[in-house]
């Protein structure tokens, strides 16, 4: 449950005013002994965002008792072979986009960013 959609809505550790939608997980590598990373695109909303693309990016870094948790802004464009996917619910899109994302051409800039804020963590990590 770590960094999942379901753990930022139970925690409210993003958002307290609205819900988190994860648009898909992004692969990260957590360094350092028996640490745990994990990263997800996501947008924010009230009311479900789908169509719309996310534009966040959320990092959980897991070791021992502690966690790390970094957000920052992605830039992520839409994908008009989900949209058909939105007139049957929001998950439906959300499924669609996470699989279309790794082909994607900003894909490889989003894995950056995430590995990059999981390494800031790391000399935390060593201590």
């Amino acid at each position: 449950m770590l960094g999942t959609e379901e753990f930022y809505n139970a925690t409210a550790t993003l958002n307290g005013d609205a819900a988190v939608y994860s648009y898909g997980e992004i692969p990260v590598a957590a360094r350092g002994g028996d640490s745990i990373a994990r990263a997800i695109v996501f947008a924010v909303g009230q009311d479900d965002p789908a169509p719309s693309p996310p534009d966040n990016l959320a990092v959980t870094v897991m070791q021992g008792d502690r966690i790390f948790i970094f957000t920052e802004k992605a830039t992520v464009k839409g994908m008009p072979a989900c949209s058909v996917s939105n007139l049957q619910t929001s998950i439906t899109y959300e499924q669609c986009f996470a699989k279309k994302l790794p082909s994607q051409s900003e894909y490889p800039k989003l894995v950056n960013q995430a590995q990059r804020l999981v390494d800031l963590v790391s000399p935390q990590l060593q201590r």
